[in-house]
């Protein structure tokens, strides 16, 4: 049976491994340059912030919120007269506050005795840090983001003023620490470490830092600003001591704030469903990740990219022998682990290492191998189609497509029985033919041949000019492979009368076949050139024996000859009339060999003659086969047991013989 050669798997599983780490690689490298991608890997640094979040604070920050509470508990209409902030600041100061950070703009002049009033309160703290800001404006030659200042009484009695302005990503959440040198978070930073000289400071956070948020909104302890006003009334003692405090809009309800007032922003946690934080709350955020040096660096890009790369080689390496179970848990234990160095270089070591594309990788490369062993396997079940269909039956066929893992390629010791038929004087009836009249006899002739090879369920492993070798037993096993093969033989010769009366009519000389068969230990798989074509097909000893007994038919005048190890694996299923003892060449014991009769009284007569030939015995034998002669006078083994034994009455055999004859045929 020809198939070609497939490529050396451990040459080419390597190899395709590694095309399809730079093929993919190139790909997510592309992909991970959109603003798309992009958007999708910032949603795993919502998920990290959202499953580390501790849920506190650490350091002694507080909120002092303009609420819905304090504008009706003040009874002021928004914006207060700034004698009011300027009484918070005088109360915070004497309270014990670190700084005091105002996250409101104090842009527009007022009341002017309010407005010294603050001013001379904040001169007196000596600790309040003012918000400016970047506002966005038309113009007549396009948008223009303008700043906008505290008044200068306000500023320059404050011990400083930083941009309050925070950065968006696309989605309009705020998770990046502003860069620039006059950011609100360094003004403060800056203002406390005056304030505190004995106290130690982490790092300023690198160029592209994102915020760590310590938890959703709420976290950080926050009082209403008329609560701030009357501590001792409202706090426990002690409560703003040390503290670094910011003012800011807390305002949900109240009307007359305004919506161009509203001071709330999505965050990494609005995408778990909560509400917007509060500006001050994002600031308060951002200070403690300065201050305690907990804010997130984004690893560089290349290191990401270099990490999918990896992934994606690995889990092609890992996955090249496709198994789907296997395969799916290898990669999912690689995910696991890409998820745990991302969960550990964020909470051990403060850097966000966005892995979606290694992920992605991962979960391709998955998808990738499995389309491969998809069209690898529907090339093997067309390769085991292509190689079987025309010598084995169709329902075997199907089987080893179905499971393929039943074929052993490359070769295996099993046990076969073999089937050799040859057409008697074929050479001589050719030549009197036309070509095209021998090619329509021996295809007319193999054709039915191997629909009753199929129909018995063998398989063909090849034609040689107008002989037929098939076997049994493999590729699939058969348990009863023996009386198949003796049966197919069978009616192989039952088939000839009706092949021959077509072939008759047909203008067509008749044929005459034989069959030879036997059962033994063969090397049966795919053997053939490494670089050519290959043959599953048997080789061995046993192969050559099936091949000499049908030749053998030709001595005995018999049209099948089986061997006496196929004889003992019918059980009796066939009757079977002793033919020889016989000696093949190269072998040194003699084998029995035996032919199918349904004649039970001329097996029975048979065996008695034999018997008595082998013993020497020769009046008895000549007897014997005597009289099956008269009673079968076509019979062919008859005469020649009858020469035989006039043979050896001349010349006696040696003491030690056997009764086996020397089997010189082919």
């Amino acid at each position: 049976m020809a198939v070609l050669k497939k490529p050396a798997l451990s040459v080419w599983l390597p190899v395709r491994a590694l095309t399809l780490t730079l093929a993919l690689g190139w790909a997510l490298w592309a992909l991970a340059a959109t603003r798309t991608w992009q958007d999708v890997e910032i949603k795993g640094f919502d998920w990290l912030t959202i499953a580390s979040a501790p849920g506190r604070s650490e350091l002694p920050i507080v909120l002092v919120g303009i609420d819905d509470a304090s504008l009706a508990q003040l009874q002021q209409r928004w914006p207060w007269p700034r004698g009011i902030h300027a009484q918070l600041i005088d109360t915070l100061s004497a309270a014990g506050a670190a700084v005091i950070a105002f996250d409101v703009l104090f842009e527009f002049p007022s009341v002017p005795a309010e407005d010294t009033a603050l001013a001379q309160a904040i001169a007196r703290a000596g600790n309040v840090v003012l918000a400016a800001g970047l506002v966005q404006q038309e113009t007549q030659h396009g948008t223009a983001w303008m700043r906008k200042e505290p008044l200068a009484p306000l500023r320059d009695a404050a011990a400083g003023t930083g941009l309050v302005n925070l950065l968006y990503d696309r989605d309009q959440a705020l998770r990046r620490i502003p860069d620039n040198d006059d950011a609100f978070w360094r003004i403060v930073v800056a203002r406390l470490r005056q304030q505190l000289p004995e106290a130690s400071f982490a790092h300023p956070p690198p160029e592209g830092a994102l915020i760590r948020y310590n938890g959703p909104p709420g976290t950080y302890p926050r009082i209403s600003f008329y609560q701030a006003l009357e501590p001792q009334r409202y706090l426990p003692v002690g409560e703003l001591a040390g503290a670094l405090v910011i003012v800011g809009r807390d305002t949900r309800a109240a009307a007359d704030i305004g919506a161009a007032q509203v001071d709330t922003f999505a965050t990494p946690f609005t995408q778990a469903g909560h509400p917007h934080m509060v500006g001050m709350e994002i600031h308060a955020n951002v200070f403690e990740n300065v201050l305690s040096g907990g804010a997130i660096r984004p690893v560089p890009a290349n290191i990401s990219a270099a990490l999918a790369a990896w992934c994606v080689l690995l889990a092609a390496l890992s996955m090249q022998r496709f198994r789907p179970v296997r395969s799916a848990v290898v990669a999912l234990v690689l995910m696991l682990a890409v998820l745990l160095l991302a969960w550990l270089l964020f909470t051990r070591g403060q850097w966000w290492l966005p892995v979606g594309a290694s992920l992605l990788g991962i979960g391709a490369t998955y998808l990738l191998q499995a389309g491969a062993a998809f069209v690898a396997e529907r090339r093997q079940r067309l390769l085991i189609k292509q190689m079987f269909s025309r010598y084995v039956p169709a329902a075997v066929v199907d089987e080893l497509v179905a499971h393929p893992e039943r074929l052993t390629l490359g070769g295996e010791h099993r046990e076969l029985t073999l089937l050799f038929t040859d057409l008697a004087g074929f050479t001589s009836l050719s030549e009197g033919l036309t070509p095209q009249h021998t090619a329509e006899l021996i295809n007319r002739y193999l054709t039915a041949m191997n629909e009753v090879v199929f129909d018995h369920g063998g398989s063909i492993d090849k034609f040689i000019g107008d002989a037929v070798m098939a076997f049994w037993n493999a590729p699939l096993a058969d348990a009863d492979h023996a009386l198949h093969a003796v049966r197919a033989a069978c009616a192989m010769q039952q088939a000839m009368p009706e092949l021959n009366r077509a072939l008759v009519a047909d203008g067509l000389p008749a044929l005459s076949m034989r069959v030879g068969v036997h059962t033994g230990q063969v090397l049966v798989g795919n053997m053939g050139s490494r670089i050519g074509r290959l043959s599953y097909t048997a080789l061995g000893d046993a192969v050559n024996l099936a091949s000499r007994l049908e030749g053998a038919n030709k001595a005995y005048g018999t049209d099948i000859l089986l061997s006496g190890v196929t004889a003992f694996a019918l059980a009796g299923a066939i009757p079977l009339r002793v033919v020889d003892l016989v000696r093949v060449k190269g072998k040194h014991v003699a084998i029995e060999v035996l032919t199918p009769c349904d004649d039970a009284a001329l097996v029975q007569r048979s065996d008695q003659a034999v018997h008595a030939f082998r013993q020497a015995h020769w009046d008895a034998a000549q007897q014997q086969w005597q009289d099956i002669l008269r009673s079968h006078a076509h019979d062919p083994l008859a005469p020649l047991y009858l020469e035989r034994i006039a043979a050896l009455r001349r010349n006696p055999p040696p003491t030690d013989w056997d009764g086996s004859m020397a089997l010189d045929a082919k």
